[in-house]
C-alpha cells in the first residue's frame, strides 16, 4: 500500500496496519527468538529461609519467602457492572386527545 502523492505531505499518511503491511512485518515474525526451555535444576534454591528475631515474645523465628508471590488475584479483577441512571417513566399525552377542527 503506498500513499498517494496528495496524502505524502500529511503527518501520518498511512494507517497502522497500511504501515504494517507496507514494511512486512508480518513476514517477520518467523525472526524472533525461540523461548529457552528452563533447564529443571536439582539444588534450585528454597523457597523460603528461617530468621532470628529478637525479642523475648516474638518466637526467636520466622520464616521469610525468597521471592514475592504475583499481586494479581483472579477475584480482585472481577468488574461491577456499570450503574444505569435511566429509570422507566410513563408516557406523558402530547396535546388534547380530540382532532381539531380543520379551517375551510
Amino acid at each position: 500500500m503506498v500513499a498517494s502523492t496528495a496524502n505524502r505531505n500529511r503527518s501520518g499518511a498511512l494507517s497502522k496496519s497500511q504501515l504494517k503491511a507496507k514494511k512486512g512485518v508480518h513476514k517477520r515474525i518467523g525472526d524472533r527468538k525461540p523461548a529457552q526451555p528452563q533447564p529443571d535444576s536439582v539444588d534450585a534454591a528454597p523457597a523460603s529461609t528461617e530468621k532470628k528475631v529478637g525479642g523475648s515474645k516474638n518466637g526467636d523465628k520466622r520464616t521469610v519467602l525468597q521471592a514475592k508471590g504475583p499481586a494479581f488475584y483472579p477475584a480482585a479483577d472481577v468488574r461491577t457492572p456499570k450503574a444505569s441512571r435511566k429509570t422507566i417513566r410513563p408516557a406523558k399525552l402530547r396535546g388534547p386527545s380530540t382532532a381539531r377542527p380543520r379551517r375551510a
